[in-house]
């Protein structure tokens, strides 16, 4: 189907860097969830950016470095490897400095 065929278009790591981003978790909170329940369907509705396997490569590097300290050390701190991740969503979806500040302001 072209749901297979696009899906294939994607590494995982990249899709795994957008999933857990920052950015993320504030797009399925204000757009995607009635605020009570989340559905795994809903996932679905998300936007994912057609970029090429060359342009997931940053995302996927740094989701190799998460994996593997944690691999080594489960409780390894990786924030700032996960901080990149976020800066490198915030530039793929072109959010501006006040919407960077909206996501950043939403963190627990």
């Amino acid at each position: 189907t072209a749901d297979t065929a696009l899906a294939r278009r994607f590494d995982y790591r990249f899709l795994l860097a957008i999933l857990n981003a920052h950015f993320t978790t504030g797009y399925f909170l204000n757009f995607l969830s009635d605020n009570l329940n989340f559905y795994p369907n809903d996932a679905k509705s998300l936007p994912i950016p057609n970029i090429t396997a060359a342009e997931q490569g940053p995302f996927m590097r740094l989701v190799d470095s998460i994996l593997s300290a944690k691999d080594a050390d489960p409780s390894a701190d990786t924030s700032a490897l996960e901080a990149q991740i976020d800066r490198l969503c915030y530039t793929l979806y072109g959010l501006t400095d006040e919407e960077i500040a909206v996501v950043e302001g939403g963190r627990s």
